[in-house]
């Protein structure tokens, strides 16, 4: 508890969660995450690592599409990172992030294809299941496993996803639930006849 507290971690996380799900915990816009961040980051009474002030800075990068050269500058210093962890930011290029305030990343080659049928994130604020705002964010990604486990993606926009096998599932006994050894399961499956071949031609 000393250590969250004298890292200032829960107001970093909160802005973390704030600039990631655009909005406060009450539901107000993230405004101004550039000042917020500014006053983070230069706060002297805060022991911050700057590995807390790079996670932060990246999360800026990523979800503000981009960050102005001198910003950028003046956020390194503010936050503390040394050249070779400032490196890690320019990376962030190659996973197709913006870096440049203003600027389009490079789109990756691919074949056109229709848009998945994905619900998108509700505008207003999201019912959450955890109660704690430290960690409000969701990632598309649960909502689409989610979908794929309970067999709700069409198929026509992932024809590559297995049937959903809940209901066959359901409605065939498996041979763990009928109780029966894995040697039995084999000899069900010996076509009629191969047994008893087996034994003539060992006779």
């Amino acid at each position: 508890v000393s250590r969250y507290e004298a890292f200032g971690l829960e107001a970093a996380a909160l802005l973390e969660q704030a600039m990631a799900c655009g909005s406060s915990p009450d539901g107000k816009p993230c405004a101004s995450p550039l000042a917020d961040l500014r006053s983070l980051l230069a706060d002297d009474a805060t022991a911050r690592s700057p590995i807390d002030a790079l996670r932060l800075l990246m999360v800026y990068v990523v979800t503000q599409e981009g960050i102005r050269p001198e910003v950028r500058r003046e956020l390194f210093e503010l936050g503390g990172i040394p050249p070779e962890d400032q490196v890690a930011i320019l990376n962030l290029f190659h996973l197709n992030v913006n870096l440049t305030h203003g600027l389009k990343p490079p789109k990756p080659p691919q074949r056109k294809q229709p848009e998945p049928a994905v619900e998108p994130a509700a505008s207003a604020a999201p019912v959450r299941e955890s109660g704690y705002d430290v960690s409000r964010f969701t990632p598309p990604l649960r909502s689409l496993a989610q979908r794929a486990l309970s067999g709700e993606l069409p198929s026509d926009d992932f024809p590559y996803m297995r049937p959903h096998l809940a209901a066959s599932a359901a409605a065939t006994p498996t041979h763990e639930a009928a109780g029966l050894p894995n040697w039995a399961t084999d000899a069900a499956a010996e076509p009629a006849g191969a047994a008893g071949g087996a034994e003539l031609g060992e006779g």
